[in-house]
């Protein structure tokens, strides 16, 4: 197809929630990608690419035809956007494509020098907390908690003299035989931290970013702002992948762009079923709610403990979604009695945002 008749075709699509596949001539798919309203997405792609990235510009112009798949909402636009590149693989899609572009966040919790470092493989040695996703925010949080707890970032052996690291104390000296105790201690507290039990780090940064700002010392709290928001990242997914693991039954409603809304029942941050209803009756909308969720309840599951890359994606993307209130809503449901109270309360949340 021509610029012209791609561009002809976009105007023509919804603007309701989606995922989009960008194909070449030859049929494959070189793009994968999401948006709550495709009309305005793919359209973007066929209007004026002066002000273009080039990578954006070379894939338009290998462009030859593109697909269409309509959601409901926008978390299925997200999820299916996840699943499709798994799939395909596409060439100018970097996110979710490489299973290289994971790292782990290593401990050398029984070595005389440890400290903590990013490495894209598991050793015989040490602690290991991951995979996470390689990027720039992963770097500055292992070099943030390595500032943090002095740890060394050398490996010049012990007994070494002379060092201005340590005399700045910006380490706490671990080639010293005096010092083994307290970089013990240090390591100890960086597991707990990664294991979502110790938050000084955090309030540590926070609170410099706070006080540099009030001396208008702003280049500090860029820094220290840069450290804080890196660390929240590593314990958001911490906090992601413990809810997939723990499979805790809960619902979830959704307003549905182009009306109505739709209810998740999950295990953990998995999808095990949904429901669309557009009407209005509120009455009808809580029976709706307390009858799927009594039914969800009577039904046994087999707890999986298999958390494979694939779904560690997937439970952060759903786990953000569902943790953003302005557009979701979710509880935790233990039992029958509290089947209704958790519909009521998910339902009045629901109407309050729709009005």
């Amino acid at each position: 197809m021509t610029f012209e008749e791609l561009k002809e075709q976009a105007k023509n699509l919804s603007l309701t929630p989606g995922v989009y596949l960008m194909k070449d001539r030859e049929g494959y798919v070189i793009y994968v990608g999401k948006s709550k309203h495709l009309k305005n997405r793919v359209s973007s792609y066929f209007g004026s690419l002066k002000h273009v990235k080039p990578r954006i510009k070379r894939m338009v112009a290998a462009i030859d035809t593109f697909e269409c798949k309509y959601t409901d909402t926008e978390l299925d636009a997200l999820i299916l956007e996840c699943v499709l590149i798994k799939q395909y693989k596409p060439l100018y899609n970097r996110l979710l494509k490489n299973e290289k572009k994971y790292r782990y966040i290593h401990v050398g919790i029984e070595e005389s020098l440890g400290s903590v470092t990013a490495v894209y493989e598991k050793g015989n040695t040490g602690l290991y907390f991951g995979p996470y996703d390689q990027s720039a925010d992963l770097l500055t949080a292992v070099e943030a908690l390595r500032n943090y707890f002095r740890l060394p970032s050398c490996k010049q052996g012990e007994g070494v003299e002379g060092c201005l690291t340590y005399k700045l104390k910006r380490c706490v000296g671990p080639c010293q035989d005096s010092n083994r105790e307290e970089h013990q201690k240090a390591l100890k507290s960086l597991v707990l931290f990664l294991e979502g039990e110790n938050q000084l780090p955090l309030v540590f940064y926070e609170t410099a970013m706070k006080e540099a700002s009030e001396q208008l010392d702003f280049n500090k709290a860029i820094i220290y702002r840069q450290n804080w928001y890196a660390l929240k990242r590593l314990g958001y997914r911490q906090e992601a992948i413990a809810l997939s693991l723990a499979q805790t039954r809960g619902m979830a409603v959704l307003p549905c762009p182009m009306g109505g809304c739709k209810l998740y029942l999950l295990k953990g941050t998995t999808i095990l079923q949904s429901f669309y209803w557009n009407i209005q009756d509120r009455n009808q909308l809580l029976k709706n709610f307390i009858e799927q969720g009594n039914s969800y309840l009577s039904k046994p599951f087999k707890k999986s403990y298999d958390l494979d890359k694939t779904k560690i994606d997937q439970s952060l993307i759903i786990y953000s979604y569902l943790m953003n209130q302005q557009v979701a809503f979710y509880e935790t449901i233990e039992d029958r009695r509290a089947i209704e109270k958790v519909s009521n309360r998910l339902l009045k949340a629901y109407l309050s945002q729709r009005e």
